[in-house]
């Protein structure tokens, strides 16, 4: 019985011990996404790509072409690559990051809040934060 107590003991003390970051996956949409009689919208798949993480950035941060990123004015804190389904995690310090995706043409990234941010994602101390990141150039709606 002893054993037993010991061995769930560890196990909680395991699972609490959770490291703040975010897991994650990046999906590709493309071609006509409206909805019709014959066609419904696909909810993409996941691709292997280089996620580029930035602390938070505003839309004065950056400059851009053609709808990409091309230059950002500030230090890159981390690089992770997803798998060949779109997944990653990575270990980050609670605080609110930018997430770009690298494609061909420049750094991707479609969502903005009401301060201008750029695609911001926020860290909790002791938590995982679950994201998607949708790669949609290529989709109409």
């Amino acid at each position: 019985m002893k054993s037993y107590f010991i061995l769930f003991l560890a196990l909680m003390t395991s699972c609490a011990a959770v490291k703040p970051g975010l897991e994650g996956q990046v999906m590709w949409i493309s071609g006509n996404q409206m909805p019709g009689p014959a066609k419904k919208p696909t909810s993409g798949e996941g691709v292997e790509r280089e996620v580029l993480i930035y602390e938070v950035l505003t839309t004065e941060d950056v400059m851009t072409s053609n709808g990409f990123i091309t230059q950002v004015n500030k230090p890159l804190i981390q690089t992770v690559h997803t798998n060949k389904h779109g997944a990653f995690t990575v270990k980050l310090k609670p605080g609110t990051y930018s997430l770009l995706v690298k494609e061909p043409r420049g750094l991707f990234a479609n969502r903005y809040d009401q301060y201008n941010h750029i695609q911001p994602i926020t860290v909790q101390a002791g938590e995982r934060t679950k994201v998607t990141l949708i790669i949609d150039y290529e989709a109409a709606y």
